[in-house]
């Protein structure tokens, strides 16, 4: 089994079944430590309530994209979780070589797409 592991950006994952490219990625959160205020004013009592995100974490598992992640996105503004998938397909030849497994792996710079692919004779 040979696997190749490739840091996730724009061009190498689908945000909520669309192209990566068509998100503005300095909107992610991939720390989990961005905060969102929401200020409420019932009857002019005023009241502040933080929300801290969530950390990005893999979240089950899609039989053609393999592991997926929820991530945050432009939380401080929407307190909004996106998917995100790998773009390459488990069974799908890409260039060549077909992967039979998708991982997200979160690495000490980050998450990766770990790629395993089939043996080559």
């Amino acid at each position: 089994m040979t696997y190749k592991d490739y840091k996730i950006n724009s061009h190498n994952s689908l945000v909520n079944g669309h192209s990566g490219k068509q998100y503005d990625w300095s909107k992610f959160n991939w720390s989990g430590e961005t905060w969102a205020e929401t200020v409420t004013n019932p009857q002019l009592n005023w009241l502040s309530i933080k929300h801290k995100s969530i950390k990005p974490f893999v979240d089950g598992h899609d039989d053609s994209f393999g592991e997926y992640l929820h991530v945050p996105y432009d939380w401080e503004e929407n307190e909004t979780i996106y998917r995100v998938y790998s773009r390459w397909q488990v069974g799908k030849s890409n260039h060549g070589k077909i992967p039979i497994k998708v991982q997200a792996i979160k690495k000490d710079d980050g998450w990766y797409w770990r790629i395993i692919w089939e043996e080559t004779k």
